[in-house]
């Protein structure tokens, strides 16, 4: 034990002791390089599963990953370092990249089934299905597919629900109407505004409130301010037979 009492020929020798032990101790080779290398995967090329599997099965690859990390660890460096350097050479000469499936992923991911009716999701998944690719394929077949893709996306049908939370149809965003105005071709007209083709659904309105204003309950023709408001919902209703959504009342001010 040293302690500031302890005379300074004791200290020295303490230090000299302290730093033989030091030289004597090992240290263990990094291995941060080589299990980068060794853990490569199919789809960081994205790989040919032709050539992936030809690398693999290298007897050269073999032997160099099967070595335990703990035995790796008691090598030098510089050995280590060689083994690293040989997976990487082996890895630039056996392994192919396949074709890039980036934009092929990309909508695949684009859209999500809860957004869509059952009957135009399934038509979808058809086309999805008839046209899976993997890095094997050549790239204009993957282009091919991915344009399928896009295409039969364009042919989904959003629920109601959908509808009516993309297009914002609520009080806050309904707009003050006048006497003359449509509030069926005013939600309408959100709902195309929302990019969505209003088309593809039935638009129908059920009146809330008891007031003196005065809307056509069949056309949506507002033809009498009476107190200024109005409180009705708006159902959207997928043509295909999706489910519908209906809107949080709404609270329509009509100015004469």
């Amino acid at each position: 034990m040293i302690t500031k009492e302890t005379a300074q020929a004791t200290i020295d020798a303490a230090t000299v002791d302290i730093n033989s032990y030091i030289t004597k101790l090992i240290a263990t080779a990094d291995l941060t390089a080589f299990n980068a290398a060794k853990n490569i995967k199919i789809s960081d090329g994205p790989y040919t599963t032709a050539s992936f599997t030809a690398y693999n099965n290298n007897s050269q690859v073999k032997a160099i990953v099967e070595i335990a990390a703990d035995t790796l660890k008691g090598y030098a460096q510089s050995v280590v370092d060689s083994y690293t350097a040989t997976l990487i050479a082996l890895q630039q000469s056996i392994l192919v990249k396949g074709s890039d499936l980036t934009a092929y992923n990309a909508a695949l991911t684009a859209v999500s089934q809860g957004n869509y009716t059952a009957a135009s999701w399934s038509a979808y998944q058809t086309v999805v299905t008839a046209n899976v690719v993997t890095p094997d394929n050549i790239q204009s077949a993957v282009d091919a597919a991915t344009a399928k893709i896009l295409a039969a996306q364009n042919n989904l049908v959003y629920t109601g629900a959908y509808v009516i939370s993309k297009a914002k149809i609520n009080s806050t965003n309904f707009g003050v109407r006048k006497v003359g105005d449509n509030i069926l071709t005013r939600a309408a007209d959100m709902i195309t505004a929302a990019g969505i083709d209003k088309t593809d659904y039935t638009i129908t309105f059920n009146r809330i409130d008891s007031g003196t204003a005065v809307i056509n309950p069949t056309t949506g023709l507002i033809t009498d301010e009476g107190n200024t408001v109005a409180t009705v919902t708006f159902t959207i209703t997928p043509l295909d037979g999706g489910a519908a959504g209906t809107t949080a009342n709404l609270d329509i001010f009509i100015n004469p």
